[in-house]
């Protein structure tokens, strides 16, 4: 799930791209960029193999965008934790239970987080150890 990222939205970054005047004046400026791309489309790599059409930005990101809401459940973690054998780091826990079931599901780590920054920065933020 894309954040809310102020810049792309000036700028009228959107997907799947809108071609606006002022882009194509700068794609003549920049053929070398502009046959890259038409070449090699940039995809959510990650996920283009899972979608059944994932053969552009666009289409990944219409397959991942009902899949993907910005909440993870329990059975989340244990699918990753299943599937990946390496130390998992989990982000974004703001209660104590929510802590403890991390851990107790195969997290390695945890990092107290409002899990945003700049685009979320108005999330509480509060630590497990200190409730």
């Amino acid at each position: 799930m894309q954040g809310r990222r102020n810049r792309d939205l000036d700028n009228g970054l959107v997907v799947p791209l809108k071609v606006r005047p002022r882009h194509i004046f700068r794609m003549v400026l920049k053929p070398g960029w502009l046959v890259n791309w038409l070449l090699y489309k940039p995809t959510l790599g990650n996920l283009a193999p899972y979608s059944p059409d994932g053969k552009d930005l666009a289409t990944v990101s219409v397959w991942a965008e009902p899949r993907f809401k910005g909440a993870v459940s329990a059975a989340d973690l244990e699918w990753v934790r299943h599937g990946w054998p390496r130390k998992l780091v989990v982000k974004g826990i703001l209660d104590p239970e929510d802590a403890k079931l991390a851990v107790k599901l195969g997290a390695d780590a945890i990092v107290v987080s409002n899990h945003g920054g700049r685009q979320l920065d108005g999330g509480a933020a509060r630590s497990p150890c200190c409730r």
